[in-house]
């Protein structure tokens, strides 16, 4: 009987960092390694207190400008300033939607589709 639940317990802590690892793989960029994601993230709140434009005011801006689901946000620097980048699935493809940190401006996009193509949509 104490085998059966070690052995359950066992089986429930593998299935619960199998999801782990599955919601850590979802809430980063496949072309993004596990340092870039990390340096990408230091950036982000390293910087976060000079945007004006909060992430969550960010995602809502990509989110009307394309609907669908955020799948991650991240600040970085931009030619003319800060900048926000949001990737969002809205079940045909991946776009990610850039918008000026200081403004709340939608500057342009790009859209990743089913078989990986990559279009700009400014």
């Amino acid at each position: 009987m104490r085998r059966r639940i070690l052995m359950a317990i066992v089986a429930l802590a593998a299935a619960g960092a199998l999801a782990g690892g599955v919601a850590y793989a979802v809430g980063r960029s496949d072309d993004d390694s596990p340092a870039e994601s990390r340096s990408e993230l230091a950036f982000t709140k390293a910087h976060q207190d000079e945007a004006t434009v909060s992430q969550d005011e960010a995602e809502a801006a990509a989110l009307e400008a394309q609907p669908g689901t955020v799948l991650e946000s991240e600040l970085e620097a931009g030619g003319d300033g800060l900048i926000w980048e949001v990737e969002i699935d809205d079940g045909t493809g991946i776009h990610e939607v850039t918008v000026d940190a200081q403004t709340g401006e939608i500057l342009g996009g790009e859209t990743e589709g089913a078989e990986g193509t990559e279009e700009d949509g400014e």
